[in-house]
């Protein structure tokens, strides 16, 4: 899968991102969920280095895998992870399928006006050269 990915975030809310968002911090149950998306999602046709997936698209997943298609609670009632009507925010599927957590490129365009965003929807595009963990973008330790 290439690395080169783009998040689009302009048509969704994601002021309630948390930085804890990431597939380490999920329970058991929760990590199974996010690899069943990322096990069933290429043959349903869902694009995996998105991080916003409609109830359509889980409903999809949950019935690959099970007798019907519930969608998690964890997901579908946590209001923070709403983008907006039936679209959920799950970075952990792109960092579970690519490798790379999205939610440093979320939080850090989260003070941007949108007049800095350019007319592309692209806010930024991340290369695997630019991901370094444990130092921040001045190159001071995290």
């Amino acid at each position: 899968m290439d690395m080169k990915s783009k998040y689009s975030i302009n048509n969704y809310d994601m002021s309630k991102v948390s930085a804890d968002w990431v597939y380490n911090n999920l329970t058991e149950a929760r990590k199974a969920y996010v690899d069943r998306i990322v096990e069933h999602a290429p043959d349903l046709g869902i694009d995996l280095e998105e991080m916003t997936f409609s109830r359509k698209q889980l409903r999809l997943v949950s019935l690959s895998f099970k007798d019907n298609d519930d969608v998690p609670n964890w997901i579908v009632k946590d209001h923070d992870r709403r983008a907006m009507q039936g679209v959920y925010i799950i970075p952990e599927v792109v960092e579970q399928s690519t490798g790379v957590s999205p939610i440093n490129t979320v939080l850090t365009t989260d003070n941007l006006d949108s007049s800095e965003l350019g007319d592309d929807d692209t806010v930024f595009e991340l290369e695997p050269e630019m991901v370094v963990s444990g130092v921040n973008y001045d190159g001071t330790e995290l």
